[in-house]
């Protein structure tokens, strides 16, 4: 039963992972769309009226976040 289980969260855990990285991605791109309506014309006239600042996209704060950790032999 508790190797069901295991296997349970496991799913869970990587449909997670998953569902965060297609966020990070979706947001990336929305990001990217917007710094380039906010740099082009005419766009970026009323952006300049407006005080319009790029967008930063996400980058994980901590070095080597984006790789989760290998699970395999640690049971």
């Amino acid at each position: 039963k508790s190797i069901t289980n295991y296997q349970m969260l496991q799913s869970q855990l990587e449909g997670q992972e998953n569902r965060i990285r297609v966020s990070i991605r979706d947001y990336n791109e929305a990001a990217r769309d917007y710094n380039t309506r906010v740099r082009t014309f005419p766009e970026m006239n009323g952006a300049m009226i407006r005080g319009a600042k790029p967008l930063v996209p996400y980058q994980a704060a901590t070095p080597g976040a984006e790789v989760a950790p290998s699970l395999e032999g640690k049971i």
